[in-house]
C-alpha cells in the first residue's frame, strides 16, 4: 500500500511502508533509472521476517532532471 506526504512546496511524496510498526525499520532508496518496485522482492522477504520496510517514491521535477543531464 502506498501512502503520501505533502511537503511545503506542494510536492507529494509517496512511500511504501510494509511490515509491523514494532519491527526494526529498513529504509530503501532508489534513483533513476529504477522505479518504486525495484526493491519489492527484498521488502516482501524482510517484512515477512519481522522488519518494517519503507521505500520512498520521490517525483523528479523537470528542472532537476535537466541539471542532472547537463552534469553528464
Amino acid at each position: 500500500m502506498a501512502n503520501t506526504i505533502s511537503i511545503s512546496d506542494g510536492t507529494t511524496i509517496y512511500h511504501k511502508d510494509w511490515g509491523g510498526e514494532s519491527g526494526q525499520p529498513i529504509m530503501f532508496s532508489h534513483s533513476w533509472p529504477l522505479d518504486a518496485d525495484a526493491f519489492e522482492d527484498q521488502m516482501f522477504f524482510l517484512a515477512a521476517h519481522g522488519y518494517r520496510c519503507i521505500d520512498q517514491i520521490v517525483p523528479i521535477k523537470a528542472s532537476a532532471m535537466l541539471v542532472f543531464i547537463r552534469g553528464l
